[in-house]
């Protein structure tokens, strides 16, 4: 959306390179080079978000690593299937558009950060590509077991989330409106308000519509029946196939984890290479929450050492 450029300028404070790739079923994926120092590092975003939410974690990492970060396939600025199809094999397949395109599929010196739906992302990218990352931070990724009768793809109508989101409000009067909203509850409220800014400034575009008092109107880029239709074609088989990934997994938990707390630990023993890490006091955002604190955890977790300061 169209901002001013002080917010803008604060939040991406670093230079930014967006790339246009095309995946398969005619997707268009956009990527970010924001650059940095080390390895790559690769960040995939949580359903109905988008890259620029690293960007309070990415400032923090960019002593490490060079980072990009993706737009998932029908969030931010990347597109859906032009069949519609929203099953998450187009998820992993514009991930591993994204990682061909710079080279950096089955290098094996890859590094991967990957939030909920994220996680899954990086996870069936590495099983699809092997030998692509050395190591990879999960935070309570989506690779729960197939309910028995129900195959990858088959449509989950009932899920609770996609009802949820179905009902999310679409428009603000303001960007300051949906910032002050998204600031005082779930799922944000414990996140960084830096990270409710970025969610807010690239997760919106003005919609033409402006008050008497000049405010803007905005309505949310990643629409309710979009990620209504990602939840609800978000059935896999990738939790089966764990015990094939080579790579090390650190499965990041929150404290109020939900069902993710009965997940997430046997995904951590089902993965050969995989670790389990609690984080108290955090919620299934948590990974945006403090991100000081993450940021070490995440260098200690990829790399084995908590390198160089937490400020990048």
């Amino acid at each position: 959306m169209s901002n001013p450029a002080s917010p803008l300028a604060a939040l991406l404070s670093f230079p930014e390179i967006e790339h246009i790739i095309a995946a398969p079923g005619g997707i268009t994926m956009h990527a970010y080079d924001w650059g940095g120092t080390g390895p790559d590092l690769v960040l995939a975003h949580a359903t109905g978000l988008h890259a620029h939410v690293w960007l309070p974690l990415v400032a923090r990492l960019r002593a490490s690593f060079r980072c990009i970060g993706v737009d998932l396939m029908g969030q931010g600025a990347s597109s859906l299937p032009t069949n519609s199809d929203y099953s998450w094999n187009g998820v992993a397949a514009g991930l591993v558009s994204v990682l061909e395109h710079f080279g950096l599929a089955r290098r094996g010196d890859v590094y991967g950060i990957g939030h909920s739906q994220g996680g899954f992302a990086v996870l069936e990218a590495e099983l699809r590509r092997p030998g692509t990352f050395a190591s990879v931070f999960g935070y309570e990724p989506v690779v729960f077991p197939q309910v028995p009768g129900r195959n990858p793809g088959d449509p989950w109508p009932d899920n609770p989330m996609a009802v949820l989101t179905s009902r999310r409000r679409r428009t603000f009067a303001s960007a300051e409106a949906a910032i002050a909203n998204f600031a005082k509850k779930p799922p944000f409220g414990q996140c960084d308000r830096s990270v409710v800014e970025s969610y807010v400034y690239w997760g919106f575009r003005l919609t033409g519509v402006v008050d008497d008092d000049g405010k803007a109107e905005i309505g949310l880029v990643c629409s309710p029946e979009t990620e209504a239709g990602l939840f609800r074609a978000s059935v896999t088989d990738i939790f089966s196939r764990l015990s094939e990934l080579r790579c090390h997994v650190t499965y990041g938990l929150g404290e109020e984890a939900g069902n993710f707390g009965e997940i997430v630990p046997l995904a951590a023993a089902a993965t050969p290479n995989g670790e389990l890490l609690r984080l108290p006091g955090r919620t299934h955002f948590g990974i945006l929450e403090g991100t000081d604190e993450m940021a070490v955890i995440i260098r200690t977790s990829l790399l084995g050492t908590s390198g160089a300061s937490a400020q990048g």
